[in-house]
Formats: structure tokens, C-alpha cells, sequence
């Protein structure tokens, strides 16, 4: 997925790159990563659920800094083909954690309970080698 495509559906407009922002963002996850650590004997789904918002805080930190913001419809989704884009080039750990997108929507919304302490760990390592591909893309 390119940029272009994406401004073309109308799923990120552009802004005033913010630094600020996106050095809050890489905070926030930073602290994510620790407190669904904390959460995995308790509550795998939390833990699972919250790993999540580590990954996708990252990708959005890289749309801050770069100048786009993601439009409501579809956020999540769009963060992380923005931040494909960024790298330039494939990343499992993008793909997995679309992959946990998915699943966070049921662990949310639909199914509490379904997650196993193993998905929240491995969520949980998804994440921080995302934030670790943001983190270098952005320095």
C-alpha cells in the first residue's frame, strides 16, 4: 500500500508534522508494553488487548512526526499501512500485528475470556518490535 493510494481513499489527510505528538505516542506505548506485562498472570485479554494499543500507539506516532493523521473511518487499519509504507518494505511483525487487530476487535467487543497468556505474550513481542521498527524508522 503507498501513501498516495491512501490519501486517494481518503483515509489519511495531511497536517503539521508534530514531533511532540509522536514522542508521546512512543511514550504511551512504551508504557503500554509495561502495564500489559504486568497483566499477564491476571488478564491475558487485557494484557493482549493493551499490547495492541503499544503497536498501533507506534504507528501513529510515525504519522504524527511525518505530517498525516489517520481519518476515523478504518484508524486502526490505516496506522499500520501507514506505517508499512514508511519502512518501505515488508515487516511480519506488521502483519502480525494486523493479525492482532483482528483479534482485539473480538477480545473487545465480542468474546471475553478467548485469550490464552502464550497470544498475550506473543501480542505483546509483536508490539515492541514494532515500536522497535518506529523508534528507528523515526531517528
Amino acid at each position: 500500500m503507498d501513501l498516495e493510494r491512501l490519501e486517494k481513499q481518503g483515509l489519511v489527510r495531511r497536517e503539521a508534522p508534530d514531533p511532540h505528538a509522536a514522542r508521546a505516542a512512543l511514550d504511551r506505548a512504551e508504557r503500554d508494553l509495561r502495564t500489559a506485562q504486568n497483566l499477564l498472570g491476571v488478564d491475558p485479554d487485557w494484557a493482549f488487548a493493551i499490547a495492541y494499543d503499544a503497536g498501533l500507539q507506534a504507528c501513529l506516532a510515525t504519522m504524527s512526526a511525518r505530517g498525516y493523521r489517520a481519518r476515523s473511518f478504518d484508524r486502526h487499519r490505516t496506522a499500520i499501512r501507514f506505517l508499512a509504507w514508511a519502512l518501505g518494505e515488508p515487516s511480519q511483525a506488521l502483519d502480525a500485528l494486523d493479525d492482532i487487530r483482528q483479534k482485539r476487535h473480538t477480545v473487545i467487543y465480542d468474546l471475553r475470556g478467548s485469550t490464552s497468556t502464550t497470544e498475550a505474550e506473543r501480542a505483546i513481542s509483536v508490539s515492541r518490535a514494532v515500536l522497535g521498527a518506529a523508534r528507528e524508522h523515526l531517528t
